[in-house]
């Protein structure tokens, strides 16, 4: 009996050898590897939940299969998903090109992966994209397969992101993914930047890289202040003769091509394209192709050869803007549209005899009035065309009579922003913020801390009142910005506005080391991915900047 019990012993031994010997990875799915990384502190904006293990499981080469579960049943949403998986196996293998040769080397005493799979589910298969539009999302990094759920296909994009972000770096020459369960959604529903493009005209080329890290970071709306006093690069089909007159130069226009390039790019990264057509100050370009348009301004009651904001009581001046804002709608057809309505002076309205007439026919003594009959027939045609519209706060400040669902954006700074935005939701409107995060305004200390402890609701307001904050804007007006520069004034520093819009308050109180730390490994990774973003300060990033131009 004790023979025969030897034997077997000394044959199962045996196989057991030669099970390991084939399946060497069979008993590394026990083992785990130690880091000492916070992993939470790789993830911008951080998340609603992140709970992590001290597992982790090394990467054992570059393969990578993302999966929609069911893709039958998503015919809208699988194209949108598919062109995210292959951006972001094209982003995780560029990770994998600082890593040696070696990496698919890993010692068999090592949780490993075999390869990256990671299966994502969807709820439904709506693709709208509006301001409702969920953006929610689970996300488990597990063994053998991590798993991704969202409600719509713009959450599980924004789940994707984060999971890119979970890939770290193992002694310098292996990836890892650490097991992690993180629950996701967004703060506020409109998180956006402003891009101005009279100033300097950014190319196509370069707008998309701007919506590439928006993606990256979790932003949704691409505000687009598309013209200006300096010039007026939308072309027109109605009226071609406000960009032939209007812009710089025949190369600095948007197509129409151009504008449904711009859009569709942006929607497939989960981003909302609302654009701006500010009036009736920040017109000038506007006159150089549309006569009669502007007021003529008259000093000793004679023209002085200087035109002021758009004359409201020009014969032609309502047909034209009916006719050009329907064709403004057709190209962009995101619900909201951004009217301005800031900084209009009215020095010149007072000096034109036909507008002192009006007023005086009106017996209005205020021209603030004429600036409000202006504005209700605009908001009107507005209306009529079956958009929702956004004004800045001039419109509210200087007490024209608006309709309740006027969106009012708070842009002036200082500590009177908060005094707006009280103001503004006591009045019941809706309000966007702006105020702490103007990035064309350098400095020569560090401002991200600055940007990174603006809490929109942190104006005193009542509950009923901050539910009326729809979120807010980083804006990079273009003065001092073009196609050399704007990248990098851009980003990281747009980082800490993504930060407050998508996670609220939670992470408002951490320490400026904290928020040093992260945006660095952020900036970091932004490096990595062919992004110049500027320094925070002295120090370095593991690979050094290395342009891709």
């Amino acid at each position: 009996m004790l023979p025969q019990f030897f034997f077997m012993l000394t044959a199962a031994y045996i196989l057991l050898c030669l099970y390991l010997y084939l399946y060497p990875t069979a008993i590394a799915k026990a083992i785990s590897i130690s880091t000492k990384a916070n992993i939470s502190s790789y993830v911008w904006p951080y998340p609603t939940s992140i709970k992590c293990s001290d597992r982790a499981f090394l990467i054992a080469n570059k393969e990578m299969h993302f999966a929609l579960m069911e893709p039958g049943l998503f015919p809208n949403a699988h194209p949108i998903l598919f062109q995210a998986f292959d951006e972001y196996h094209h982003i995780i293998l560029n990770l994998t090109k600082q890593i040696p040769d070696s990496f698919t080397q890993i010692s068999n005493s090592h949780f490993k992966l075999e390869f990256i799979q990671l299966n994502v589910t969807l709820k439904n298969d709506d693709v709208t994209l509006t301001y409702e539009t969920k953006e929610d999302y689970v996300l488990s990094v597990d063994y053998p397969a991590s798993t991704l759920t969202a409600t719509t296909v713009y959450g599980a994009l924004r789940g994707l992101e984060t999971f890119s972000q979970l890939i770290l770096e193992y002694n310098d020459s292996q990836l890892y993914l650490h097991q992690c369960v993180i629950t996701d959604a967004p703060y506020f529903k409109h998180r956006g930047i402003l891009y101005d493009t009279s100033r300097h005209y950014l190319p196509v080329s370069l707008l998309k890289k701007h919506l590439d890290v928006m993606a990256w970071n979790k932003f949704n709306v691409f505000h687009w202040h598309i013209v200006d006093i300096q010039s007026f690069p939308y072309t027109s089909t109605m009226f071609p003769d406000l960009s032939d007159k209007g812009a710089y130069s025949p190369r600095h226009v948007y197509s129409k091509s151009d504008i449904h390039d711009v859009i569709t790019y942006a929607n497939m990264h989960g981003i909302r394209v609302m654009v701006e057509f500010d009036t009736p100050g920040h017109t000038a370009s506007w006159g150089k192709g549309q006569p009669d348009l502007l007021t003529t301004c008259y000093q000793d009651d004679k023209p002085d050869g200087t035109y002021g904001p758009i004359n409201a009581i020009s014969d032609t001046t309502w047909p034209f803007l009916t006719a050009l804002f329907k064709e403004i709608v057709t190209d962009f057809k995101y619900q909201y549209i951004h009217l301005g309505g800031d900084e209009v002076r009215f020095d010149c309205w007072k000096s034109n005899p036909s507008i002192q007439k009006w007023m005086k026919d009106m017996n209005y003594t205020d021209y603030a009035m004429f600036e409000q009959y202006y504005m209700s027939k605009l908001i009107e045609l507005i209306e009529q065309l079956d958009k929702s519209y956004i004004v800045w706060q001039e419109v509210f400040d200087n007490g024209n009579k608006l309709k309740e669902d006027t969106i009012i954006h708070v842009w002036k700074g200082g500590a009177l922003w908060t005094i707006e935005m009280r103001k503004i939701t006591a009045a019941g409107y809706h309000t966007l913020l702006s105020s702490c995060w103007y990035l064309d305004l350098i400095s020569i200390k560090p401002d991200y801390y600055r940007y990174f402890r603006c809490n929109p609701l942190d104006f005193g307001g009542t509950t009923a009142q901050q539910s009326l904050v729809m979120g807010g804007e980083a804006a990079i007006w273009s003065e001092l910005v073009d196609g050399t520069n704007s990248l990098s004034r851009t980003w990281p520093r747009a980082g800490p506005t993504a930060e407050r819009l998508w996670t609220g308050s939670s992470t408002i109180g951490i320490s400026d080391d904290e928020i040093y730390d992260r945006l660095k490994k952020h900036r970091c990774r932004l490096l990595n991915r062919g992004i110049p973003a500027e320094p925070l300060g002295p120090g370095y990033c593991t690979y050094p900047w290395v342009s891709t131009e």
